[in-house]
């Protein structure tokens, strides 16, 4: 069952788990038993270590050599 995150006005933030179907209902707070709506966060930023291959370059973007226009920014 996935764990979400939760905010008590009161209280902060705390996590708990429940199911996919009812992942968007308030769960109560594990100190004053108040209902406390799920945080809404942004999707998380995913990074690659180091430098990406160009798309011309063996496992570019579609890991096979691409040639471009003349002049074109991913390959300059």
């Amino acid at each position: 069952m996935p764990t979400y995150n939760y905010t008590c006005d009161t209280h902060g933030t705390f996590s708990a788990q429940a199911s996919m179907a009812e992942f968007d209902a308030p769960q109560n707070c594990p100190i004053c038993q108040k209902p406390s709506p799920r945080d809404l966060v942004a999707a998380p930023q995913i990074s690659t270590k180091g430098d990406r291959p160009k798309a011309n370059q063996s496992g570019g973007a579609t890991g096979r050599k691409v040639k471009h226009a003349p002049g074109c920014p991913c390959c300059s």
